[in-house]
Formats: C-alpha cells, structure tokens, sequence
C-alpha cells in the first residue's frame, strides 16, 4: 500500500466474527499416507482478541508477525498493514467451513471435534501406556521364569485373571 492510503475496516457483530474461530487445516494434505501425521502437527487456531481483531496461531508475515485481519465486508477480511485477503467460506446453516486466502493454492479447512489433534494424541498417549502395560506384564513374567527357576510358578490368586496369549501376541505386535 502507498504510504498515505488508509485502511478501512467495518464494523461486524462480535458473533459473526466469533463464527470463524476454530481450529483449522490445510485443504492439501494426504489423508492417506504417513505425511496424514505432519498435518496433525499443522493444525492451526484462528482467535479473536478483545478488540475483534482475528489472529491465526503459527501464521506469521515476512516479518515473523502474526498476522491479524479486519473486516472488510461480510466475511471478507484483509490483513491490519498489509494486503492479504482471508474470506471466510459458509454452509446452508450459517457455520464457516473453510478460510479462503488469496493465494488460490490452499484454503483452511475447519477441523472435526474428532480430528484435532490434542484428542488425537490424548488417545494415542493412553493406547501406548495400555500397550506398554501388557508387553511389561509380559516381560516381568518372562524374566521371572527364566532368574527365578526354583520358585513355584505364579498361580492365579482368586478373582484373578491373566491375559490370552493371543492378546499378549497382539499387544506385540
């Protein structure tokens, strides 16, 4: 922009502006490959501050700023000092699916409740601690055997129940 040009943003209601917050992806991403793993990492949350100005984590200008949008006009928004455009993409029910920039290449999709990626790795941690549970189990009965040949074999206390072998065998592998 020319030095003396001005930017001017309207003024929209906080609820239509709050409508865009959420967390979003890449539309180019591979849903079907080990790079599905890196778009997890990509994910990014667009926020409003208090003064209705829109901010995406993790996008940042030449400058390493984060950028920030106004609104320009219905669901339009255009960068505060700058010229990058954001538009924001709506279904028949009024909620914002997408985040369309200027560069024709990518839009932002929204991501699903199930598909972010804090639930993601929550559920991947607790899968590794139960994994980890029974290949322990397994390896402490093991070494037991084989150090301690004398002692009497572990017999179930009563309530008590052991695992399938073919549970262990899937735990492995």
């Amino acid at each position: 922009f020319p030095s003396n040009h001005k930017q001017t943003f309207v003024n929209q209601s906080r609820e239509e502006l709050k409508a865009i917050e959420g967390t979003y992806q890449s539309t180019r991403r591979a849903d079907s490959t080990k790079v599905r793993l890196i778009s997890l990492m990509s994910q990014r949350t667009a926020k409003l501050d208090k003064d209705g100005v829109l901010e995406m984590e993790g996008v940042n200008d030449l400058r390493g700023h984060t950028m920030k949008w106004k609104p320009i006009g219905k669901d339009l928004l255009q960068q505060v000092d700058g010229q990058h455009l954001l538009f924001a993409i709506r279904d028949g029910n009024g909620k914002v699916l997408l985040l369309a920039a200027d560069f024709p290449g990518v839009q932002a999709e929204r991501v699903r409740w199930y598909e972010k990626s804090k639930i993601v790795f929550f559920a991947a941690g607790l899968s590794l601690v139960a994994l980890f549970s029974v290949v322990f189990a397994a390896l402490s009965r093991t070494i037991r055997r084989l150090v301690l040949r004398n002692r009497p074999l572990p017999a179930p206390q009563p309530a008590t129940r052991w695992l399938p072998f073919t549970t262990q065998i899937a735990a492995w592998i």
